[in-house]
């Protein structure tokens, strides 16, 4: 894969492999965007401290970081603050990604750049959750329409922002949208572990379902951002029952399988024995190949607007990540009501299960009047 990368990025992959990198002064800028771009400021600094890099560099670095330590305390202490809440008023949660995860897997909140929180509870318990927020003084900015409550199973997460501090908070009910089976939160609840940020303990995810949540989630991301990558560098150190692991995939083993091909490939990192029936398959080599893609280019995903060619690869990989039952499955929920048949023909809630059966000349007529008007 090294042989197809640009420049830039096979320089950035030797330093996080803590090699010596030489670059042309003039490619010290494209550099530092491609580094904050893949948001490795702090780590990249920790896997260089014993390397001479240049003044500049070292300059544009420690400039990002100071400020990336300023935000991932504020957010540690406000993850701190919403776990004791939650604690306080028996509301369950797991604390995803964020500052937690960087003490876990590097010892330091602030050796992974994160601009958000997210926090998972149970569907059941989800109107609690919401309304313990609302306590904490945030504000939901919703997002998205539903009809038939679809929002269920087609979205994962309720937006929340705090207008005193601008922090942004995600409180999911699945980790990834559907359609599409999920491992259970009383499962996970029942395997979680605790990490300190300060004070407080910190509910996570048990070791392997994190290496499962956290394989998925760079995988419906393209591993556009090689943070997801070292998180799954770092995450394999650790103590991990790979049967487990397989278990918890399912259906889904070659996206772990990918994580660690991804591992090996850029980082050179031995895998544990006991993952070769995830990382060996021929699927999981297709995929490698897919995702370079994300890596040649600064793809972003959550751009507000994305290049068509980039859309258009992005469906036809998320579609490759998935197996035959799950893509029967996503095909036969384009036959559920979405919110734009509402707006296109407006009918009262109570009959809005009539959406079901009128769908699809709904939808021939919106692709026929968008026809015409092109």
């Amino acid at each position: 894969m090294k042989q197809t990368l640009p420049e830039e990025m096979n320089v950035l992959l030797d330093l996080l492999n803590g090699k010596p990198a030489e670059w042309k002064e003039e490619k010290n800028d494209a550099l530092v965007n491609l580094v904050g771009h893949h948001r490795l400021f702090p780590l990249l600094q920790r896997k260089t401290a014993h390397l001479n890099l240049t003044q500049k560099f070292q300059q544009s670095l420690q400039a990002q970081i100071m400020h990336n330590t300023f935000v991932t305390l504020q957010l540690a202490g406000e993850t701190a603050r919403a776990a004791d809440f939650f604690r306080t008023n028996n509301q369950r949660l797991l604390v995803l990604k964020g500052p937690a995860l960087a003490e876990f897997l590097y010892g330091d909140v602030s050796a992974r750049m994160t601009g958000d929180l997210d926090l998972l509870v149970p569907l059941k318990e989800l109107d609690r959750a919401h309304s313990l927020l609302e306590e904490l003084g945030y504000k939901e900015n919703p997002y998205f329409s539903t009809v038939l409550s679809d929002w269920k199973w087609r979205h994962h997460h309720l937006t929340f922002y705090h207008p005193v501090s601008g922090i942004k908070l995600e409180l999911h009910w699945r980790m990834h949208p559907g359609p599409g089976k999920e491992v259970s939160f009383e499962e996970m609840w029942k395997e979680r572990q605790y990490i300190s940020l300060g004070r407080s303990s910190i509910p996570i995810m048990g070791t392997e379902h994190l290496f499962a949540f956290l394989s998925i989630h760079g995988a419906r991301h393209g591993w556009s951002r090689m943070r997801w990558i070292c998180d799954i560098n770092e995450l394999i150190n650790k103590d991990i029952d790979w049967n487990k692991v397989e278990k918890i995939l399912g259906d889904q083993k070659h996206l772990g399988g990918l994580a660690l091909a991804l591992v090996k490939t850029l980082f050179h990192h031995p895998l544990p024995s006991k993952t070769s029936s995830l990382a060996d398959s021929k699927k999981v080599f297709e995929l490698t190949k897919a995702t370079e893609f994300y890596l040649k280019e600064k793809i972003e995903l959550h751009a507000e607007i994305i290049p068509e060619y980039v859309s258009r690869y992005h469906r036809a990989y998320m579609f490759s990540l998935m197996g035959t039952k799950r893509k029967l499955l996503f095909v036969s929920s384009f036959l559920y009501p979405y919110p734009e048949d509402v707006e296109t023909l407006p009918i009262p809630k109570s009959l809005h299960f009539l959406y079901v059966p009128i769908r699809p000349f709904l939808w021939l007529w919106r692709k026929t009047k968008k026809a015409v008007t092109v």
